[in-house]
C-alpha cells in the first residue's frame, strides 16, 4: 500500500490510445515522491519512448487527494459503487494465480469480444477490465506460516483483477480466475454459488478471524459489511 502521508508528491499519467477494431485507452498511472522540477527526468524518459504524459497534480495526503476528486457524501460517499441490475456494486475482483496467466488472457480477449458484439448495455459488460500487478506474486510456500492473517492467495497471487457485471457474470470470472478478492476492492454483493463472501474475502482463515472477533469484541461494537463477525 502507498504511504499515508506525502510531502511535494506528483501524479504523473502516461496514456497510450490504440484502435483495434473497439475504441479504448490504456494508462499506467504513478505517484512521483518529489517535486516537479524533480520530475524532469522522468518526464524526459517517458517522452523519449513515445508516452504521452500528463502532469495531473500535487498530493500531499491520499486522503486530501481522494476528497477533491469525489466530494464525498459523509454517508454514502460513492454512489456509483451501489450495486444495480447489471452490477453487483463496489470493486469486483479477483486474485488471480501466476498459474493462471492463460485463463487471465482468454478472459480479456472474451470481455472485449464480448463488449464489441452486445454493447455496453448488456450485463455490465463494457464496464472495465483493471489489471494490477502490485502483490506479492510469490510462490505461495514463500509465506507458509499460519501466522500470517491472509489468504494464500493474497501471499502468492500475481495479478489483482477488477472487472464488473452482474452475479452471472461475476460467477463466471471467478469459476475462470480465482476464490478469493483483495479485502479492500471486493464485489459488494457475492453470490452463494461463487462461495459467499467469507470465502471470497477471507478464505481459509475466517474462522480463525472470527475467533479473535469475539475475544476482542465480543459485543459487536466495530462493524461493517463484510467484516468478520458481519453476521453476528
Amino acid at each position: 500500500m502507498p504511504p499515508t502521508r506525502m510531502t511535494n508528491s506528483l501524479l504523473l499519467v502516461a496514456s497510450l490510445i490504440a484502435d483495434c477494431g473497439l475504441t479504448y485507452n490504456t494508462f499506467a498511472q504513478y505517484v512521483f515522491l518529489g517535486t516537479e522540477e524533480e520530475a524532469k527526468d522522468v518526464l524526459e524518459h517517458l517522452a523519449v519512448a513515445g508516452v504521452p504524459v500528463t502532469l495531473s497534480r500535487p498530493i500531499s495526503t491520499w486522503n486530501e487527494d481522494y476528497v477533491k476528486l469525489t466530494d464525498p457524501e459523509y454517508i454514502l460517499p460513492v454512489t456509483w459503487m451501489m450495486p444495480t441490475l447489471t452490477s453487483v456494486g463496489g470493486v469486483p475482483s479477483v486474485l488471480v494465480d501466476r498459474s493462471k496467466n492463460s485463463d487471465l488472457s482468454t478472459f480479456i480477449k472474451g470481455r472485449f469480444s464480448e463488449c464489441a458484439s452486445k454493447g455496453s448495455e448488456k450485463d455490465g459488460l463494457c464496464n472495465r477490465v483493471e489489471i494490477y500487478h502490485d502483490i506479492t506474486g510469490n510462490a505461495a510456500d514463500l509465506f507458509p506460516s499460519d501466522d500470517v492473517i491472509v489468504t494464500a492467495a493474497m501471499r502468492g497471487a500475481l495479478y489483482h483483477v477488477v472487472s464488473g457485471g452482474s452475479h452471472e457474470t461475476m460467477d463466471a470470472m471467478y469459476e475462470l480466475l480465482g476464490d478469493n478478492c483483495y479485502q479492500n476492492e471486493c464485489a459488494y454483493e457475492i453470490s452463494d454459488a461463487s462461495g459467499g463472501w467469507k470465502k471470497r474475502v477471507y478464505g481459509e482463515m475466517y474462522e480463525q478471524l472470527l475467533d479473535v472477533k469475539r475475544k476482542y469484541d465480543p459485543e459487536n461494537v466495530f462493524w461493517c459489511k463484510h467484516c468478520v463477525g458481519d453476521e453476528e
